[in-house]
């Protein structure tokens, strides 16, 4: 594969086919599903009765990262004309999803912007060929994660038998180091790999062949790339549009 190859299906019709496609089955299993089968029946379990809460239970794997903030999130609050502003609610229902989504949408305009790299890019990169826009998601990765995983502190200290004040302790430092920690760690695992196709384009692949030279040296025998391990490797990119 190079960049200036295209290949797959267009967006229309192909796509728009499979789509809609994908929505008919899913309709019919619904259906299927309401026609046939009893889920969660009220004439059998009673009407819902919001006091009545089960030990442990936890949020939906959707919601779980906003209870996660909302648990690590200080009792902050301050009055403003009369009236009592909590940002112990505002910061995690607004910032914390906030930092998340709004980063994942203004990203690749903010990263074109910063390198003037207005090419068209048929060929995805490597993860190890763009090491800080790897590290800055493997960052949102872990800040979602923690987040996710907050949401269950309860849990986590009932069963492994910790203070719940420490766990959520725990995971505010977590919060703040985790991202940072994991942007710097992928980046410097990126550069490593980076250096290691170096070495392999310069020197060819390891075989584990031992050889004995006519001065009595040591040597281990090394197997050129093939053209497409090379092309893997040293595929050039296309170069930046400048205006």
């Amino acid at each position: 594969m190079r960049n200036h190859q295209v290949s797959g299906a267009p967006f229309f019709p192909a796509f728009i086919a499979k789509t809609a496609a994908y929505l008919l089955w899913v309709a019919g299993v619904v259906a299927l599903l309401a026609t046939v089968f009893q889920v969660n029946p009220i004439w059998l379990y009673g009407p819902y009765v919001p006091s009545t809460v089960s030990a442990g239970s936890q949020p939906d794997w959707y919601m779980g990262f906003l209870e996660g903030a909302l648990r690590l999130m200080p009792p902050w609050e301050f009055t403003a004309f009369g009236y009592t502003v909590t940002m112990s609610v505002l910061i995690p229902a607004l910032v914390a999803p906030g930092l998340l989504f709004t980063g994942l949408a203004l990203y690749p305009f903010v990263e074109r912007r910063l390198t003037r790299d207005r090419a068209v890019h048929n060929l995805l990169d490597r993860p190890r060929d763009v090491p800080r826009r790897t590290g800055i998601g493997v960052a949102g990765i872990v800040y979602y994660g923690v987040l996710w995983t907050a949401g269950g502190n309860d849990v986590i200290a009932a069963n492994f038998h910790i203070s719940l004040y420490a766990t959520t302790w725990i995971f505010r430092i977590a919060l703040l180091l985790g991202p940072v920690v994991a942007f710097e760690i992928t980046r410097r695992l990126c550069l490593a790999l980076q250096e290691r196709d170096r070495r392999l384009i310069e020197h060819g692949v390891e075989t584990g062949l031992i050889v004995r030279g006519p001065g009595g040296e040591y040597t281990e025998v090394e197997r050129p790339l093939t053209e497409e391990e090379r092309a893997v490797l040293a595929d050039p990119a296309p170069k930046p549009v400048t205006r």
